[in-house]
Formats: C-alpha cells, sequence, structure tokens
C-alpha cells in the first residue's frame, strides 16, 4: 500500500482532500512521503488563515526577549532559526495580522517587523503571500502592518476603526497592482470618515486589476473608473450611502 502512494500527484490529491489540521500535521510527522506536502497544506493557510501566534510556534523560545508582561520586544534569531522559520513561511498563501488591546502588546506585533525587514523583505519570507486579512483596534498598529503589503497580494481585507484604512491606501495602490479583491470593514458599524472615503477612492483608480470592492463608500470618481474597468465585477457599498448607491447604478446601467 505504501508503494502505491508514492506517486507525487496522488499524495498532492489525498492531501488537498483532507480538512483537518490535525491529520495533515500528523501525517508530516510519521509518514515521510506526506511530509511535504500535507505541511505544505497546513502552512498555506487554505484550512484558515495562519496567524502570528502560529508563526511564534516555529520560532525558539530562546530567541524571544521578552518583557516584565510576556510580551516579545526582541527577536534574536541565528542563521540555522532563520532558515527554519523560513521553511515555514514559504509556504503561507493567507495570512491574518491581528491586534487587540485585550490580547496583545503592540511590541509582540513589531518585533515579528524584523522577519521581513531587508536583507530577508516580504517577498523573501513570504514568497507565496497572495491573501493577506489585516484586524487592528488601534489604528497606529497599521503603520507596522504596512510592511506586509506585499506586491503579490491578490486579495486584500482591512477591518479596523473608521480612523484607520486611510493609513494603508496609498502602500496598496503603490505595491499591488495585481489585487483583484479589496475589503475594507469598519468594527462597530462605525460611520467612515471622509478622509477614509477619500483615500480608498483615491487608491481604487490605481488598482487596473481590481474585481470586487467591498467599501463603506466611494467618491464619484472613484465610481466612474469602476464603471469602466474591463475587469471590474462588484461593488458593495456597507454604509447608507444612497447618493453613491444611486450613481453606481445609474453608471452601470448606461454602460450596459
Amino acid at each position: 500500500m505504501h508503494k502505491a502512494i508514492m506517486l507525487p500527484e496522488l499524495v498532492a490529491c489525498i492531501c488537498a482532500h483532507i480538512d483537518t489540521k490535525a491529520t495533515l500535521a500528523a501525517l508530516a510527522a510519521t509518514c515521510t512521503i506526506f511530509h511535504h506536502p500535507s505541511l505544505g497544506r497546513l502552512w498555506s493557510g487554505d484550512l484558515g488563515p495562519i496567524t502570528l501566534e502560529d508563526l511564534r510556534k516555529v520560532l525558539p523560545s530562546a530567541s524571544e526577549v521578552l518583557n516584565s508582561r510576556g510580551a516579545i520586544t526582541d527577536l534574536q534569531l541565528t542563521q540555522q532559526d532563520r532558515d527554519h522559520f523560513l521553511s515555514f513561511t514559504s509556504r503561507i498563501c493567507h495570512f491574518r495580522l491581528e491586534n487587540s488591546i485585550y490580547y496583545y502588546n503592540w511590541s509582540h506585533e513589531a518585533a515579528f517587523v524584523k522577519l521581513v525587514r531587508p536583507p530577508l523583505g516580504i517577498e523573501r519570507t513570504f514568497p507565496k503571500l497572495r491573501h493577506l486579512t489585516i484586524s487592528a483596534l488601534e489604528p497606529e498598529i497599521l503603520s507596522i502592518y504596512i510592511r506586509f503589503i506585499s506586491p503579490r497580494l491578490l486579495s486584500l481585507k482591512i477591518q479596523c476603526l473608521r480612523s484607520g484604512p486611510h493609513i494603508m491606501m496609498d502602500a496598496v495602490a503603490k505595491r499591488c497592482g495585481q489585487l483583484q479583491s479589496l475589503d475594507v470593514d469598519m468594527m462597530y458599524d462605525e460611520v467612515a470618515e471622509p478622509r477614509m472615503v477619500q483615500a480608498v477612492s483615491a487608491a481604487v483608480v490605481r488598482l487596473p486589476a481590481l474585481q470586487t470592492l467591498r467599501c463603506p463608500d466611494l467618491e464619484v470618481s472613484a465610481l466612474e473608473f469602476l464603471s469602466k474597468s474591463e475587469c471590474f465585477r462588484k461593488l458593495e457599498l456597507t454604509e447608507n450611502a444612497v447618493d453613491s448607491r444611486e450613481r453606481w447604478e445609474q453608471l452601470t446601467t448606461r454602460s450596459s
């Protein structure tokens, strides 16, 4: 039976149909043939986005410099540590960054920024990263997370308070020429600030591959741009933006 499943294509097919992390982890630990395919699926994020806590599990505890509250303030990695870490991050397709004043200290996230700074950089640390979710209660943490905006992203979801998203929009527009899906979500059903609407509107007109967009509201110029885009497919405005919805219906009806 062991020899019968040595075909890489068959092993990959089997792993693709396993939907529990525990099973994949067991296969990776006990079966040589399944080791790399199982780790690949387990760490891809297909079964749920990989998080900072997941990354922490593959870092040697001796590399962590902690403060009095137990938060990571720095990482001191040997080359062997770094290579081991990259063997996992190089598999990640879907990553989630989150920050909560109740569970995390900012220094915890800031320490991980060292892993995407030169000479490594985001593309070497996360070469397969295509889908990124960012959730932040503190707008200031977004300035740290900007470093994780990869030029290869296909989808990006930002969940934060109304004063936050404008911090990232320029970086998204500059780096993410392949971005197909953008979701800007206001926590607690807050009303979007005008500068946030302006920032999102200014960004989307610089994203030529965008196909779907979910955001509170858009300026007229952005609505007009999207209505003329050959690849754009779906717009969802989450705020009670009656004027913008009516304008969008007029533009799309006219173009059809």
